[in-house]
């Protein structure tokens, strides 16, 4: 009887004990971010046409973000920027390669999913040190210049991230943050087209679709992530 006394009292506690522990920061979970990813443009032209050191690369990418747990949180993401590229095709009649000398303008928009991880003694949800990985599904579109229709080719990408940084949290309420992000696509949808170079108009093979993947790469390869949150309710 004591034992069966014991064992209820016990489950009863550590019933009562859970359920009075809410998830969340003082009764909150819900933060809701403005972010901006830059990135240096060296080799491959930005929005503007531009490359080198003092060339950068830019993505927004306004997110909401819910604490699961004390040491993780799990959220949502809008990723929008521009960027170019140059272009090359290949001339049948002539057997020639020529390069575009005028930059194609690549428009990307998508969405991602991720989930963050707070790391040592000083860390809980939502500040500390982080690691974080997202998912993110990006569609973009460029005008094929080589197609005497002028078609807008549209695609796809699955893409991959990891990134390291770290949270602050003032008054309670206001949180900025940065980070260190490396990406890489994981799979597209470039190469459904009838021939593996791209599209074909007039005698001519263009390898836009492969270059403009190519572009989305480098952007999404590397980011320096800078935030600005608050912490709703």
């Amino acid at each position: 009887m004591k034992r069966k006394l014991f064992l209820s009292t016990l489950i009863l506690t550590v019933s009562l004990t859970g359920f009075s522990q809410n998830v969340g920061f003082m009764g909150k979970r819900l933060v809701v971010n403005a972010e901006g990813v830059f990135s240096t443009a060296l080799s491959n032209p930005n929005m503007n046409g531009n490359s080198g050191f003092f060339s950068y690369n830019w993505m927004v990418s306004p997110n909401l973000e819910i604490i699961c747990h004390n040491q993780g949180t799990v959220g949502a993401a809008f990723n929008f920027f521009q960027t170019s590229f140059f272009s090359s095709y290949y001339d049948i009649g002539d057997h020639h390669i020529y390069y575009s000398d005028v930059p194609i303008r690549l428009n990307t928009m998508g969405a991602g999913i991720f989930y963050k991880q707070y790391l040592g003694r000083n860390s809980a949800a939502p500040y500390g040190s982080f690691i974080k990985f997202q998912f993110d599904w990006l569609n973009y579109d460029f005008v094929n210049s080589y197609n005497e229709a002028l078609i807008k080719e549209k695609y796809y990408l699955l893409c991959l991230k990891v990134e390291m940084g770290r949270d602050y949290l003032f008054f309670n309420r206001l949180r900025l943050s940065w980070g260190f992000s490396v990406g890489v696509p994981l799979y597209g949808n470039e190469n459904t087209q009838d021939n593996p170079f791209g599209s074909r108009s007039s005698g001519l093979f263009s390898f836009q679709s492969a270059s403009a993947k190519e572009r989305i790469f480098y952007h999404y390869l590397f980011g320096f992530r800078i935030g600005v949150g608050f912490l709703a309710f």
